[in-house]
């Protein structure tokens, strides 16, 4: 499938959303919509706006990009090449303002919806996320692609990690593997040694690394994001550090093989909540969120108990269950004939841990010359 025929799938699922809604035209401006609706384009400049520099709207079937002149060009050459004739609104950086008036142009009095508050429009409703949720073929090969490099970028910085270093150090060493693979990362975390317990969410510090050093990170290209967790040690692992990691593994292993399409997302949580218990560990899923779908965000929702949503068929999911001291994360897609597990394999030691009856690889601590 080409950029050509995915967005005329997606052309498809969009002109069946704004007919049941009476919209004559959609505008977005998130970087997680702008990826989507163009096939893995990317309007972000600024990684902290919560809307992009260029807005893609889809009127009568058209692609239209709104931009300031500034950002015309490289949208059109590199973020959006080869997609579908695109229909180009602009103005020059100090007269464009939010691009409404190019909207209300567009809409010629039709109702119209946005992502990004724009006053021409209405909001758009909590389903159209949902149109993000099951991906396309091609948008399964980028995801493959982002898994895969994801993966080598942390281990070949998981493999440098030395005693002394301090985690900003390893962190930046991630980054920049990261960069190399012309990944983003959007969530970064590095805890080294007591850090690892104390906190759920160990954002990044200058604390010097003794014997243990856990990273976790989601990064994204083309729009997509995936995460993975990994934790090296220097010597021989305690025991403890052992069982825990196992007990964890096994919590793992059962969300990912009830992770199966049309299963509701709290039922999958349930079942791991009772092997947290069969392991256990009955408390420690109360100590930190234990994921959900992910994608075009970080998490799209994250799950908690009762939810009734269901798990769509090709939906990336990142679980990432904890026991204090430890914690497993992987990049899963769910599809009928199985999970993919897309930040799996490559060089980094496993355990095989079975769960309802299937087998998985999943990532143990790499132990490294103390």
């Amino acid at each position: 499938m080409d950029r050509k025929e995915e967005f005329r799938l997606k052309s498809a699922i969009l002109t069946e959303y704004m007919k049941e809604r009476s919209l004559s035209g959609i505008f977005v401006a998130r970087p997680a919509n702008v990826a989507w609706l163009g096939c893995g384009a990317c309007n972000v400049v600024n990684v902290t706006g919560a809307t992009g520099v260029a807005t893609l709207g889809f009127v009568d079937g058209e692609l239209h990009l709104i931009a300031k002149n500034i950002e015309v060009r490289r949208m059109l050459e590199e973020e959006l090449d080869g997609i579908a004739s695109i229909r180009t609104h602009t103005a020059s950086w100090h007269e464009f303002g939010k691009g409404e008036t190019f909207i209300r142009r567009l809409l010629a009095g039709g109702r119209g919806a946005s992502d990004c508050g724009l006053d021409a429009t209405a909001a758009l409703d909590a389903k159209f996320d949902e149109l993000r949720y099951s991906l396309t073929d091609a948008e399964m090969d980028r995801c493959r692609i982002v898994g895969r490099d994801l993966r080598d970028a942390m281990e070949t910085a998981c493999r440098a990690v030395r005693p002394g270093m301090r985690e900003c150090d390893a962190a930046a060493a991630l980054f920049a593997e990261c960069r190399r693979r012309m990944l983003e990362p959007v969530v970064a975390l590095a805890a080294a040694d007591e850090r690892i317990g104390m906190y759920r969410h160990p954002t990044i510090s200058e604390k010097k690394i003794k014997k243990c050093l856990l990273m976790a990170t989601c990064a994204r290209r083309w729009g997509l994001t995936c995460a993975i967790t990994r934790i090296a040690h220097f010597g021989t692992l305690p025991q403890e550090l052992v069982d825990k990691h196992r007990a964890c593994l096994s919590v793992d292993a059962t969300l990912i093989a009830n992770s199966r399409p049309d299963a509701a997302f709290g039922e999958v949580l349930r079942k791991g909540i009772e092997a947290y218990a069969a392991a256990g560990f009955a408390d420690e899923w109360n100590l930190h969120h234990q994921g959900g779908p992910t994608g075009y965000e970080a998490r799209e929702f994250i799950v908690a108990p009762g939810e009734i949503r269901k798990v769509r068929q090709r939906q990336p999911i990142a679980w990432n269950p904890s026991i204090t001291g430890t914690k497993s994360e992987d990049t899963i897609v769910a599809t009928g004939g199985g999970q993919e597990i897309v930040t799996g394999g490559g060089d980094w030691p496993t355990i095989e841990v079975e769960a309802e009856g299937m087998k998985f690889q999943r990532p143990d601590i790499l132990t490294l010359p103390a």
